[in-house]
């Protein structure tokens, strides 16, 4: 009953809005869980802010619920529209963890670095637990394995043998170059994706190419010269050049295999921390 008037009450509001009212029939939304409207009368609220202060505070509003409703896109846009000149130093700070955070939700890790370096600059204090949680899994993301192991030792004050033997097994994780991939199938066509840890595809390339090749010297030496230069010598070609690019991208490919058990292997550090300091008396 009590929800029903709320609701009835926060209609009613939204029928009749005029310039100012926008932010609190936004908070009652809000408070509704009608967040799509709730967004719509915050943007209403900005527009119509009288004042610096103000219109930061009505978009750091926005920000949190596209947060509260997993649309970290929607979260970072309001955010990069706060005026910054108008911040407090603890307020830039916050801002600037809220976009690496933002960013890092919808896998942009380049803008992610770059906010978290901003944040870092101002921070003058020690990080929060959020914000070291924030960038041991940023950093692991970015490959920067020694950076993100600082952070989860921060983070956890955690020195056990099991966390240094997880991170230096991450340093040994062996990366393939996809330009030596590419290379090795242009000298030996199927070389790179044997190179690469795909020994099938690899036997299969140099099958295919081989035969091409074959076919084409069997129409030159029948004097098929047309046969031999447009299908023999034209198909092996385009597998040869193909063959080559495929090979480099299996290795980047096999690279992000790799780097995604390393990100796990942290994942599951953090997990078992959790776990700990729920189970610890």
């Amino acid at each position: 009953m009590i929800i029903a008037l709320s609701l009835t009450c926060v209609s009613l509001l939204v029928g009749f809005s005029t310039k100012g009212q926008e932010i609190k029939i936004a908070d009652s939304l809000l408070a509704a869980r009608n967040f799509e409207l709730a967004s719509v009368y915050y943007e209403k609220a900005i527009f119509h802010a009288d004042n610096p202060k103000d219109y930061n505070s009505y978009l750091r509003k926005q920000a949190d619920l596209y947060k509260k409703v997993k649309k970290f896109d929607k979260s970072a846009e309001a955010l990069e529209r706060i005026n910054k000149s108008n911040l407090t130093t603890l307020e830039k700070s916050d801002l600037f963890y809220q976009l690496s955070f933002s960013y890092f939700m919808i896998d942009n890790y380049a803008k992610s670095y770059f906010n978290w370096l901003q944040y870092e600059i101002i921070v003058s204090q020690d990080p929060s637990e959020d914000a070291l949680l924030l960038k041991t899994l940023l950093f692991a993301k970015l490959e920067k394995w020694k950076e993100s192991q600082n952070a989860f030792l921060a983070y956890t004050k955690d020195s056990s043998n099991s966390s240094q033997e997880v991170f230096s097994a991450i340093e040994k994780i062996k990366k393939k170059s996809p330009e030596k991939a590419e290379n090795l199938s242009y000298i030996i066509p199927g070389a790179g994706q044997v190179y690469a840890g795909k020994p099938l595809r690899g036997l299969t390339s140099f099958a295919i190419q081989g035969g091409l090749l074959a076919f084409a010297a069997y129409n030159f030496f029948n004097g098929y010269y047309f046969s031999g230069t447009f299908t023999g010598v034209s198909l092996f070609y385009v597998f040869y050049m193909g063959g080559a690019r495929h090979a480099g991208y299996l290795a980047e490919e096999y690279n992000k295999t790799q780097n995604e058990k390393a990100y796990n292997l942290i994942n599951d550090l953090i997990r078992e921390h959790k776990k700990r300091a729920i189970n610890r008396p």
